[in-house]
Parts: structure tokens; C-alpha cells; sequence
């Protein structure tokens, strides 16, 4: 039996990522989960001009990891070279205060709302209504890989928002905690239920709550202690608006 080793994804501390990922991750989203979410972190780092180049993922043992990468962190040639330290720092100075002055983050969250979000919808619907049956070997290949590449650029298309999303509500917390003289952590109950997005019940799933509240036999299934995936399949017959938002 092979004995099991803990190498880091490379030089430097670590920190397992336990809040996202408690257990190991399977091998597939090992492979498709770190390219896109480095990714979208350098993007998102470097349009706010963050002294952070990326918090890199790695995978060791099927366990995710993360590492903060400072811009001047050493490469395999050593040190940066201070002169270039110096003049990067100032170009990122000048960045991150022309995002906050421009409020870049609105912009971009219009087209997440109106172009990005509704196009990944879309594309979601056609790849899980594709019917698997009807597939020969090689189209069932072209299919699992057009899955893989989906999952991919999904997982690049979030996080490289990241910092439009948190950056705003951090500002907002620290200008209201100096503001009112109190800790931080004490205003985050300004944004408690605010976003429709963020909450248990977003928009798309609105028609199917309400249907649901109108139907006694519905709620009394949901109270059962029935299999999921019975309870599922039998409200997706009794109720449209269920079986339109799983679809």
C-alpha cells in the first residue's frame, strides 16, 4: 500500500480551505475546479489594484488549499527586483483609488444582471436537457466534455466578480462603523436580507414558493418523511411552477 503524503501544491504556507470544502473533493472537480478560480481571483485582484496577485487553489489529496500571493512574492529567480516593487506598487495605488472613485463594480454588475447571468441560464438549460439516452459513445463524450468546459468558465465567471461584489459592502461597513463610532462586524445587520440574490429564495424561485404556499397537499408532502427525491418527483406533477424552476 502506498503511503499517503501531504506535499504542498507549492513553496510556501498553505491553509485548507475546511468552511467551503470540508472532505475530499472528487478527481473531476479536481481537475476543473483550481484553473478557473485562480483565474477569476487574478482578474478580479488586478482590477482593483490589490497588492495580492491571487489567493492561488491547489489540491492535495483531494483536499482543497489556498495561499494569499503578495505581487512580490519571489519567483524561481528570487526576489523581485525593488525598483519594480516600488514602481508596481504605485501603479496598483493608482488602480485601486480610480475603482473606487469610478465605482467600477456598477457596471460590471449591470451586465452580470442583464448579459452574463442570463446567458449561463441558458446555456445550463441546454446541457441538462440534453437527453443522455439518445447519445452514441463519441456524442456522449462531446457531451461530457462540453459539461466539463461549462463548469469550467462558471467557475472563472465567479470568482473573477468577487471583489466587485465584497469590496462595495466592506466599504459601506467601515465607513458606517467610523461613522457610528461602533465595531464593524455590529453593521452587518444592515445588509441582513437585503440582497434577493444572496437569500435562500431568489427571484426564480419566487413563482414555485408561492404556488407551493397556496397548496395545502403541497405543504403537507413537504412535511412528510418521504424520500427527497419522492417528494420532488410527485410535487413537480402536482405543481407547474415546481417542475418550470427545476427544469
Amino acid at each position: 500500500m502506498q503511503e499517503l503524503t501531504w506535499d504542498p501544491p507549492a513553496p510556501g504556507p498553505w491553509t485548507q480551505d475546511s468552511a467551503h470544502n470540508p472532505v475530499s473533493q472528487t478527481p473531476i472537480m479536481q481537475e476543473l475546479y483550481p484553473a478557473g478560480f485562480n483565474k477569476g481571483f487574478t482578474e478580479t485582484f488586478a482590477a482593483f489594484g490589490m497588492l495580492l496577485d491571487r489567493l492561488a487553489m491547489g489540491v492535495v489529496n483531494g483536499f482543497t488549499y489556498h495561499q494569499p500571493q503578495p505581487f512580490d512574492m519571489p519567483g524561481p529567480d528570487g526576489p523581485k527586483d525593488p525598483a519594480w516593487v516600488g514602481e508596481e506598487f504605485g501603479r496598483r495605488a493608482a488602480t485601486a483609488d480610480r475603482a473606487m472613485t469610478d465605482r467600477i463594480w456598477r457596471d460590471v454588475m449591470r451586465r452580470w444582471d442583464d448579459e452574463l447571468k442570463p446567458a449561463a441560464q441558458v446555456r445550463h438549460v441546454e446541457l441538462g436537457s440534453v437527453d443522455l439516452g439518445a447519445l452514441d459513445n463519441d456524442q456522449l463524450r462531446a457531451h461530457v466534455a462540453a459539461c466539463c468546459a461549462h463548469v469550467s468558465e462558471m467557475v472563472y465567471q465567479h470568482h473573477r466578480f468577487n471583489c466587485h461584489a465584497l469590496i462595495p459592502v466592506g466599504d459601506v461597513l467601515l465607513r458606517t462603523a467610523a461613522w457610528a463610532h461602533r465595531p464593524p462586524e455590529s453593521m452587518f445587520g444592515l445588509f441582513d436580507g437585503h440582497s434577493p440574490v444572496s437569500s435562500v429564495s431568489p427571484p426564480e424561485m419566487q413563482a414555485a414558493l408561492e404556488a407551493l404556499r397556496r397548496n395545502p397537499a403541497a405543504i403537507e408532502l413537504l412535511g412528510s418523511d418521504r424520500k427527497a427525491s419522492e417528494v420532488l418527483a410527485e410535487l413537480r406533477e402536482q405543481v407547474p411552477e415546481v417542475d418550470d424552476y427545476v427544469t
